[in-house]
């Protein structure tokens, strides 16, 4: 993938009402677990960056990211330390111990993501937390599945299956994007009756409803630190080492 092509990517994300979103509930989230912002931070599959801005706002971040352009640009962009490498089995030998490891709707791409996990669990510093964001629900598979190489999509029961005897434990799972569940199902819906090659909301929309729907989404920022949410487009899971929470 070309460099220009990597640069339209981010910019459609930067003003996206879903990375926008989720960004500022991911950043409350961290607000609410660590209640400092001097975190070493490890994000695992950053891409173009999508969340890159809010984590910098809580430390120091560290990325692992396999695409050799996506790394140019992140150096270039961010000025932070990019390395080469992939889970579960091709992790950089000199990575340290970090406070936060971010996997933001990266584990679906993943074949053995209990594998990926359990590489994960040996890079927690004492007190560290893991916070993974997947796509839920098998049945709303679309096109944009497909097109983005996603292997599956989850539950809950799933994501604590997957946790399961990787080293971790879950202290927190929720859906999240619950209020507009109901407009991505009529959407999805409405592409497999008319067969479409698109999925139907990709790409920016109109200035109205971007911002509509970003204020809206936003508004779980307030709701997922504090309550679980029984439904939603996303699945949120916090997790921390076993061997800590049995140590308390």
């Amino acid at each position: 993938m070309e460099l220009s092509i990597i640069e339209q990517m981010a910019n459609g994300q930067a003003s996206h009402w879903w990375f926008l979103a989720r960004a500022q509930i991911i950043s409350k989230m961290i607000h609410y677990l660590f209640k400092r912002n001097d975190l070493n931070i490890l994000e695992i599959g950053a891409g173009t960056g999508a969340c890159m801005r809010m984590l910098l706002q809580h430390g120091t971040v560290t990325v692992v990211e396999p695409d050799p352009i996506c790394r140019q640009f992140l150096q270039r962009k961010f000025n932070i330390q990019t390395l080469h490498g992939s889970l579960p089995d091709s992790l950089p030998s000199s990575l340290g111990k970090y406070d936060l490891i971010c996997l933001f709707d990266v584990l679906e791409h993943i074949e053995d993501d209990k594998g990926s996990l359990e590489a994960l669990s040996a890079l927690l510093a004492p007190g560290g937390r893991i916070i993974v964001t997947v796509p839920a629900y098998q049945w709303l598979w679309s096109t944009l599945d497909t097109l983005s190489h996603h292997k599956r999509r989850y539950n809950t029961k799933q994501v604590r299956a997957m946790v399961d005897g990787s080293g971790l434990s879950v202290t927190r799972l929720s859906y999240f994007n619950a209020i507009l569940l109901p407009f991505a199902i009529i959407a999805r819906k409405y592409d497999q009756l008319f067969r479409k090659a698109t999925t139907s909301g990709y790409g920016v929309p109109s200035a109205f409803i971007n911002s509509l729907f970003k204020r809206v989404f936003s508004l779980e920022k307030f709701i997922l630190p504090k309550f679980i949410l029984p439904f939603g487009l996303s699945i949120l899971a916090v997790l921390e080492d076993q061997r800590s929470k049995t140590a308390k």
